[in-house]
């Protein structure tokens, strides 16, 4: 098969997170299915095959979203679609529509992957700010008058022209669904791993000798762009509580991997710790090295919390599966896909979302039964390899593809 492939979201220089590991899980399996031809803004870390990088020149002083609408403009009138193209796949971005609008003229499939709503994500992850101020004023007439229309409708122009829509979650699915979409056009898979990348047996000695952690100290870990929904925060506030539990042990270390939007809270959850080097914050680290880091640790943390609004949460998280693979005991919130994905005293110890003594409680547990930690590592591993590589999610995106071709 021979697919192009847009990659147009408007954030630049990313070495690490969730959307690093899709793209690139995503691109390096489609590239085994015949050729793929990968039209990008910026640098792709992980990505195997060539990719065209074509930097946007619009001026920075405009918003984003007037650049990343110019930018999809331009990739219009320069990309040229080859006649024997299978499908064009490009992921959802907030202003981005040249994959749905190029297929639609070339007459090609066009395979949407659709991670979240920009339009929701503008109303609830936001920075939100005051109508008081007379800057606040204007930037929320702004957001409100422009940015989440113009999202709103550039998202259903591509969601009416998708042959296909990638979802990596149940609930996603059913918000489409409940838009009006053909729920025969969804595929649906949960993100996924590269188990010859993410495996049992890599030695992160070298990354414990780096940070001081002693070779009998237990290292718990967590890695992440510290989104609002990734629990980071209630992470933070629930190691504070365990180190004031009159069990707390003093032979155990936590490492932090990561930064982004909830960093200050976990420094103000941290900053009364007796021992402030019981926590290692290592700031953003490449993808690359992702896998040595999580390698160092015992055991493994996915913190994630209940959307804001109440709606379900819709996520899928990447760090789950590379968990998973390296054949770790896990500390995980029974939330959503997470909870349907990893089962509570089988593969991993589960904890109620959002609640900060519930995973001090996990911690101070997961302590005294390092076997059951280590078999459930193990039963991670297997069922990762069974069902949650990269090479599963795009053979349901392919097939769903091909169911379309035959009606």
């Amino acid at each position: 098969m021979k697919f192009l492939y847009f990659r147009t979201r408007f954030v630049f220089g990313l070495t690490a997170g969730g959307s690093v590991t899709h793209t690139s899980g995503v691109v390096n399996a489609l590239a085994k299915k015949g050729s793929i031809r990968v039209y990008s803004n910026d640098d792709l870390p992980g990505v195997k095959s060539e990719y065209e990088i074509h930097r946007p020149r619009s001026p920075k002083f405009l918003p984003v979203a007037f650049r990343e609408f110019l930018y999809s403009l331009g990739v219009i009138f320069k990309v040229k679609v080859d006649r024997d193209t299978d499908a064009i796949y490009q992921r959802l971005s907030g202003y981005s529509f040249c994959g749905a609008y190029l297929a639609k003229k070339s007459k090609v499939p066009f395979i949407l992957e659709y991670n979240s709503s920009t339009a929701w994500g503008l109303r609830n992850w936001s920075k939100q700010n005051s109508w008081k101020s007379f800057s606040g004023f204007f930037l929320n007439l702004y957001k409100y008058l422009f940015e989440i229309p113009v999202a709103d409708r550039l998202e259903n122009y591509n969601i009416k022209n998708a042959s296909v829509i990638v979802v990596v979650s149940e609930e996603l699915k059913r918000q489409l669904v409940e838009r009006g979409v053909d729920p025969n056009k969804i595929a649906f898979y949960p993100n996924g791993v590269d188990p010859e990348v993410y495996k049992p047996g890599i030695d992160g000695s070298a990354v414990r000798e780096k940070l001081g952690i002693d070779k009998g100290e237990v290292l718990f870990g967590f890695i992440g762009s510290f989104g609002q929904w990734h629990g980071v925060d209630v992470l933070a506030d629930s190691i504070s509580r365990y180190f004031k539990r009159p069990d707390a042990s003093s032979n155990c270390r936590f490492l932090l991997i990561g930064d982004g939007y909830t960093m200050p809270q976990v420094k103000e959850h941290l900053k009364d710790l007796d021992d402030p080097n019981r926590v290692i914050l290592t700031g953003m680290i490449p993808q690359y090295e992702a896998v040595n880091y999580l390698s160092a640790c015992d055991y493994l943390l996915s913190p994630h919390k209940p959307n804001p609004d109440g709606t379900k949460f819709f996520g899928s998280p990447t760090k789950l599966f590379e968990y998973m693979a390296l054949g770790k005991g896990i500390i995980a919130s029974e939330l959503e896909q997470i909870g349907h994905i990893l089962k509570h005293d089988e593969t991993a110890y589960m904890v109620e979302p959002g609640d900060p003594d519930s995973l001090s409680e996990a911690i101070s547990w997961s302590l005294l039964h390092r076997t059951q930690m280590e078999e459930y590592g193990v039963k991670a591993r297997s069922k990762v390899l069974e069902r949650y590589t990269w090479d599963s999610h795009v053979e349901e995106i392919l097939s769903t593809l091909a169911s379309q071709d035959r009606t």
